[in-house]
């Protein structure tokens, strides 16, 4: 492949044109394939426009955000009442250990009826 991009060079710098049977064809043909990739890049190029200035690409692009940025509002409320049922969980099991304590004081306070606290005088 080397050598044959070699020759195709050394025959375009030699000026040789016996290489192509009709330069002006060839170069009738290059021009109507311009023409035709131009054709085709200005008709894509306007559509491409008209998606782009549609109402609803713009509403669209407007109220749209990245992927997993936004949580939706069921999503949300959920994580915060499952937040707040955790709380409350904690809350009242503080609560009941509370419960479960208080009479143990109690108790012992009624254990020594005679004991007598010390008043400053």
């Amino acid at each position: 492949q080397i050598t044959d991009l070699k020759d195709k060079l050394d025959r375009l710098n030699d000026g040789n044109t016996s290489a192509v049977s009709d330069p002006e064809q060839a170069a009738k043909e290059l021009a109507a394939v311009l023409s035709t990739c131009q054709k085709a890049y200005a008709e894509i190029r306007e559509q491409f426009e008209e998606i782009l200035l549609s109402s609803f690409f713009t509403t669209y692009a407007d109220h749209t955000v990245a992927q997993g940025k936004a949580e939706s509002f069921l999503s949300a409320n959920v994580k915060k009442m499952i937040i707040g049922g955790i709380a409350g969980l904690f809350v009242a099991c503080g609560l009941w250990f509370l419960d479960g304590i208080a009479p143990e004081f109690k108790l012992k306070k009624d254990e020594n009826p005679g004991r007598k606290e010390a008043v400053d005088r």
